[in-house]
């Protein structure tokens, strides 16, 4: 379950007993290609969860980059997308990678 707001303890427990990781603050870019990749539907209100098309994906797990945690999906409904992180000294040494990595794609 990716969240654009807070999610309160209490629903986030029984999101986590069903067996339901639970993601909270996700900005609405995130979801719109999260749920693309994940083969689920973007839905406002929990009125009939039956009828929401879920997503799906063989792992989640926290990875820290550098100072940064970031969150990965490992496989995907549909493996149409991919994430590539630059980290460099400084922000020409960024700005080189982005560069290189552009003209590869």
């Amino acid at each position: 379950m990716i969240n654009r707001q807070l999610i309160y303890n209490y629903p986030e427990q029984l999101f986590t007993d069903a067996g339901v990781v639970s993601i909270e603050h996700a900005d609405f870019e995130g979801v719109e290609r999260l749920a693309l990749v994940l083969g689920a539907e973007i839905a406002s209100t929990f009125d009939s969860p039956q009828t929401t098309k879920l997503g799906y994906c063989d792992l989640i797990e926290e990875v820290v980059i550098g100072e940064d945690k970031v969150i990965r999906f490992s496989g995907v409904a549909k493996g149409e997308a991919c994430t590539v992180v630059l980290r460099g000294a400084s922000k020409r040494m960024c700005h080189t990678l982005y560069i290189s990595a552009r003209r590869l794609g």
